[in-house]
Order: structure tokens, then sequence, then C-alpha cells
């Protein structure tokens, strides 16, 4: 038997044994001079009996807990309550994971740390302990001080309204020097993120000479009209107070009425610019909406689809003639294509919903942003640190934490001149064709030269809209499993394992019907050097790797390779699944 043995003291500061990583407590002294050591968990009944300092009987009995932790273990332990009070941005699990590393990479060896299960209990009581009830009403929200400023203590929380149209919104106080240096903002909303009981994530973002950063995060409980003023009108008095005088020259927003209103009211001198994408998005919806997504397939019908979604780009004074000409043009193939530009007519070309300065951006290019793209951008790394729907104060800490990080580049870019996000080469060349184009139109007058360049960039747009659903899917999918992954975090592995193997089979089954059905491959080479003027595009179809459809390899592959003269200069390789009958 094992004798060996060291003092301790307890945590009310008394002597004690330890045996084992077992602490015991002096219980009685025997007649014929023994000690009687017993357990200090009052439930255990293992004992051990001294005698000249040497263990002369130790009860077989097992104890009922676990032993007392060694001083390195009890140190991580002890590092990760630390963590989970003074980290609040990370996740507990998360934090558990990188302190364990920690400790393999400094020991050899992590085998002596118990596995997370057996501290999570007790590490999120820690964290519970320090943040505020979870509010389980709207009415029953109230933000302590503490969380009314950042990090560097600076006001953060400039409104909290009260129901119906509840509000919650930050702000810094650099953000709003920020906000009102900067005269062009961004704007945009996301569902998949906006916290427990809200319906909305709102974001005001800035772009800078370097970069676009947010600068106001917001939730609310609707979208409407008297929600976006609330927010605005609040912004306003919160930087007023401050000595801070707001008054963008242009915000950029989606096609929405509600928030365009409230714009309106709050910010009567500052224009409002829809973002081109969420345009050419509305115009393809409703082509599939009226069944022409087939017919615009033919590159005579795909062209003037391209000059409809090339319109923010013309000119003021040539849209209504560019538009009659793609009337004559697609009304004179198909009378299908007559309610699908009575669309555009009445929502865009003759200003009644949408008025043209609005979705024009001729005389910004060059100038600012013409899309959301990068606010959309934001979101989807957002989506993907933020659980969906999560409680509100996980939400706030997201936004505090994300305060933090953007203060930090802008400091970086200030100083040292340059961006912290470079931009992708494509958009760069888009940019450069576009400004390029616009100034070569304002000195020759040639439109048809112009309208070429313009159809290069929305023939890739419309390429994007084509396979948007696919990556759609994908996106969702991935979400729906990372949130699944949470979920088995939460119940018993046995069980866990059983969901697993159910959804296994359940995706092996969709994977092959997919692959059955959908799955071919497309090869796209566009190039404008040698067709200009050929209305046809060159099209070539080849099938390649017949195999059987029981295989589990890929079926019947499609290669198409065409080629337009009103393509973009680059040549553009696209592999992307696409339904047989297309």
């Amino acid at each position: 038997m094992d004798t060996k043995f060291t003092w301790s003291i307890t945590q009310k500061g008394k002597k004690a044994l330890l045996y084992k990583n077992y602490l015991y407590r002096l219980r009685r002294e025997n007649k014929n001079g023994s000690l009687v050591y017993v357990c200090t968990n009052k439930s255990c009944p293992r004992v051990i009996t001294l005698k000249n300092d040497a263990i002369i009987q130790c009860d077989v009995t097992r104890h009922n807990h676990d032993p007392r932790l060694t001083d390195d273990v009890q140190n991580v332990f002890t590092g990760l309550k630390r963590r989970v009070i003074t980290d609040v941005d990370k996740s507990i699990g998360k934090i558990y994971e990188e302190e364990v590393k920690k400790f393999r990479r400094a020991n050899g060896s992590a085998a002596t740390i118990p596995i997370f299960d057996t501290w999570r209990s007790t590490l999120y009581n820690t964290r519970r302990a320090i943040l505020p009830i979870i509010p389980t009403s709207l009415d029953s929200i109230t933000i302590p001080e503490s969380m009314s400023f950042t990090h560097t203590n600076e006001q953060f929380l400039f409104c909290n309204s009260t129901t119906p149209h509840k509000v919650i919104a930050f702000a810094s106080e650099t953000g709003l020097k920020i906000l009102s240096e900067n005269h062009h903002w961004n704007a945009d909303g996301t569902f998949r993120t906006a916290p427990a009981l809200f319906s909305q994530a709102y974001y005001i973002h800035v772009w800078d000479e370097y970069s676009m950063k947010p600068m106001v995060y917001s939730c609310s409980k609707d979208k409407s009209q008297e929600t976006y003023i609330n927010l605005f009108q609040s912004l306003v008095q919160y930087a007023e107070k401050r000595n801070v005088i707001l008054k963008p020259s242009s915000i950029l927003i989606d096609f929405e009425q509600s928030s365009i209103n409230a714009i309106n009211e709050v910010f009567p001198s500052t224009k409002v610019k829809c973002c081109h994408f969420h345009y050419a998005q509305n115009i393809w919806k409703k082509l599939k909406k009226y069944g022409l997504k087939k017919l615009s397939k033919e590159e005579h019908i795909r062209r003037e689809i391209a000059n409809i979604i090339s319109l923010p780009f013309v000119p003021r004074n040539e849209i209504n003639n560019s538009m009659e000409h793609i009337i004559d043009v697609l009304c004179n193939i198909d009378s299908k294509f007559e309610k699908f530009t009575d669309y555009v007519l009445n929502n865009y070309v003759e200003d009644v919903r949408f008025t043209s300065d609005m979705w024009n951006h001729f005389d910004s290019i060059g100038e600012r942003s013409r899309t959301n793209n990068h606010v959309e951008g934001w979101h989807r790394q957002l989506n993907a640190r933020v659980r969906t729907h999560s409680d509100l104060w996980a939400w706030y800490n997201e936004a505090k934490s994300s305060e933090e990080s953007v203060m930090i580049r802008h400091e970086q870019e200030q100083a040292q001149k340059r961006t912290t996000r470079p931009r992708k080469a494509k958009n760069i060349r888009d940019d450069e064709k576009l400004k390029l184009g616009k100034n070569k139109y304002i000195l020759d007058q040639d439109f048809d030269a112009y309208q070429k360049v313009l159809r290069s960039i929305s023939h890739r747009y419309i390429d994007i809209l084509k396979d948007a659903k696919l990556a759609e899917h994908a996106i969702v999918g991935l979400f729906h499993l990372l949130d699944m992954i949470l979920f088995l975090k939460t119940v018993k592995p046995i069980k866990a394992l059983q969901i697993l193997i159910s959804i296994n089979h359940l995706c092996c089954i969709l994977v092959h019907t997919v692959m059955f059905y959908r799955m071919h491959l497309t090869i796209r080479a566009e190039d404008n050097s040698s067709t200009t003027n050929n209305p046809t595009a060159a099209s070539t179809t080849f099938i390649l790797d017949n195999q059987p459809a029981h295989a589990t390899a890929h079926p019947t592959a499609v290669v198409f390779i065409h080629s337009s003269g009103d393509t973009c200069d680059d040549s553009l390789i696209e592999l992307s699944p696409r339904p047989i009958s297309e």
C-alpha cells in the first residue's frame, strides 16, 4: 500500500492530510495515540488512521466524489473562472479549449485536465453571476449601467426606447465623430443575428478613405417607419449633446420604403441612394416570377436584360430612350415581356415608386460605393460568430467587441495611411472600367460604346444572380449545421451519437438524389474580343463521362463553352452545378 502523504490546509485554514489528491481532516485521537482522519467531503465515509506520522490503516471504501485537483490543474481551473468573467465576448467552450491547449503545450499532456462537462455547470454559473438576467419580454429589458460604456469607458448606449417600436442602439463617442467626418453612410439590417425578442439587427457603416466600418449597432422589434425615425432621431440628439453635427450627404440602403421615408424626415437634405445589387436582384426576381428565366438565356434577350441592370449607370437624360429601345426589342421577341417591362417602368423609370435620383449612380461613379455588398459581407462574418437569435447580452457583447476592433482598425489606417481590408482585384477593375467608360462617354458622347462597357459588368451580375440561390441554400445549410453542433454539445453523448447517425443516413439519401438529378459541370469561357458584332454567341456542347446512374461517382457531365461580345473583358471560367433541364 502506498503510504506517502503530505500536509495541507483546508479552506478554513486548518491542518489537513492530503493523500492521493483527497483531503482529510482530523476527527479524533484514539487512546493508543493513533489519529483518525476523515474525508473533508461530509458525505464521503472514507477514513485513514495515522500513528507516528505513518498511515497504519486505510479504509477500502471508495470515495464518492472526484479527487482534489493538483496545483497545476487547479491553476487551470482558476484561470478558466477568471477568463469567463473577464472575456465575456468569447464562448465558454472556446475559452476552455484555449486554456487546455496552453496547458498541454506547457506540460506535454492534457490527460489530467477534467473534460469540459465536468466543469461546464460551474463555469456557466460563474459567468451567469456577472450578467443580467436574460429578459423574457421587451418591457422587462433593463440595460445595466456597466453595459452603457465601451471597453475604453466611452458612452456606448444612446437609445433604449419603449414599446411598441422598441429600439436599443449603441454608438461610441469616437464613432459619432467618424460619422460626422464622413458624409456617405451605408445602412442595412439582418434578421439571422437579431437577438431574441427582436426581429432585426440594423447597422450604420461609413466608408472613409480606407475601408467600410460599422459605427452604429442597433436592434429593433419591427421595421416600421416609426422605428427608423426613433433610431435616427435618437442618434442625432445623442450627437448634438456632444456638440457633434450629423448631416450626411447620402445614405445608401436597400429598397425599403419605411427606411426611405424615415431618412427623408430626419435628414431632409440627405440624398437617399439605393443599392445597385438589390436593384439587380429585384429585376432578376421579377424575371423569374413571370416565367422568363429560360427565355433570358438567349443571347439577344440576355443583352437587353443586361441593359436593364445597367440603367443605374446610364445618364439620367438617357434612361427613357434606353428603356424604350429595350421594350421594343423584348416585346417584339415575345409578348410575355410586357408585364416585366411594365414592372420596370412603373417602379423605376417613370418615377412612380422609386425616383431615378435614388437608384441612379451615374453622378457618383468613382466617388462612393454603389452597393451594400461590403455591409452584406460584414453580416456574413457576423453570422459566423453569433448564434442565430442569441440572447440580448450575447449580441451586446459582440457589438461591444466589434466596436473595439473597428477603432483599432481606424487608428491603424489613419496612422499608417493604408487599408486593413484590401479590396478584391476584380472589384477594383470594375470600378476602373466604370470610371474610364464614364469619362470617355462625357468626352465623345458615344452612348453605344458606353453601354457596352456597362453590359460587361451586368453580365457578371447575371451570372452571380443565377447561382445565388444555390449559394444561399449552401450557406443556410452550413448555419443549420453549426446550430446542430452547438445543440449536440448540450445533450448526452449516446443521444448525440444516435442523432448523428440519423442525420448521416438522411444526408446520404439527399446527396445521392441530388447527384443523380442535378450534378453536372459547366465551364463557361467568355471572351469579348472576337464576336463583338455577332448577336448570336458561338456555343459548343460536349457530353463527358456518361457513368451508370447507380454509381456514387458523378453522373453525366455537360460542358458548355460559349463566347459573347458583350461579356466582360476578362475570361471567366466558372464551375457550377446546374439542373440537367437547363
